[in-house]
Parts: structure tokens; C-alpha cells; sequence
């Protein structure tokens, strides 16, 4: 009977398969580095089945939506350097955001999101790990 559920469970989830193993592949690529006080470094990647150059331009876009400034980029080299101002409590702070979006052969993307933060910025990793999956999710648009 638990093997006819889980056939069952299986079906139905069958056409969000896709959506489901983006989402996992982010969380299971999700890793950070360093410490409150040396300063920490996020980095995640995933593949979308959507094509590089309007994954970049859509990427682009949010990022100008978000309230991020673009620091530079490079359509060619699929690299998108963008900047998070935000206040510490004491003073502003620049929190740069560093994003690649490479071709796959099978017409797919991967995109990698790599942000650092300083020395005794305050900040949760689930908020990190939630905001750099999402911006992967928003290239699926």
C-alpha cells in the first residue's frame, strides 16, 4: 500500500518535477564561509531551462527592480555586478552581489549567485540562503 502512494505521489508531482528540483538544487548548492567577524561569503548555483541571454536580461532587470545598483556587466561573459546598499545601524553599507549566468548544451542555464558581506555585518543565514534562491527562481519568468 506505501509503494501505490508513493506511485501515486510520484504522478502527481510529475509535471512540478522541474520546479521542485531547481528549488533543490539551490538549497543543495547552497554554502557559506567565514564568520561574523571575519566576514562571511554566500554562494549557490542552479540550472533553469531557459536560455542564457534572456535569463540574463531578465536577471538584469530585477536586479534595477530590487533597488540593487549594477555595479557592471558583461552580456557576453554572462556576469552581472551588482550592489546592495544597506544601513548597519551605524553607518551605510555596500553588500556586493556577483551573478553568472552560463549556457548549458542542452539550451539551459546554470546561474551562480555569490555575495560577501564585511567583518561584523549582522544578517541570518536563511534570509541569505532565501534571497540568492530567489533570485535564481526569478530567471524561470
Amino acid at each position: 500500500m506505501k509503494l501505490t502512494s508513493l506511485f501515486i505521489a510520484a504522478a502527481a508531482l510529475g509535471a512540478a518535477a522541474p520546479a521542485l528540483a531547481e528549488v533543490a538544487q539551490c538549497d543543495a548548492n547552497y554554502h557559506q564561509e567565514g564568520s561574523f567577524l571575519s566576514g562571511r561569503r554566500f554562494t549557490t548555483y542552479g540550472d533553469v531551462q531557459v536560455p542564457a541571454a534572456k535569463v540574463f536580461k531578465t536577471l538584469y532587470a530585477e536586479v534595477l527592480k530590487t533597488g540593487f545598483r549594477v555595479a557592471a556587466s558583461d552580456k557576453e561573459m554572462g556576469t552581472i555586478n551588482a550592489e546592495q546598499l544597506t544601513n548597519d545601524g551605524a553607518q551605510q553599507v555596500t553588500i556586493p552581489w556577483n551573478i553568472v549566468v552560463e549556457a548549458r548544451k542542452d539550451g539551459g542555464s546554470r546561474i551562480t549567485v555569490v555575495k560577501s558581506t564585511p567583518p561584523g555585518y549582522a544578517t541570518s543565514e536563511k534570509a541569505q540562503h532565501t534571497m540568492m534562491c530567489s533570485v535564481i527562481d526569478s530567471a524561470k519568468k
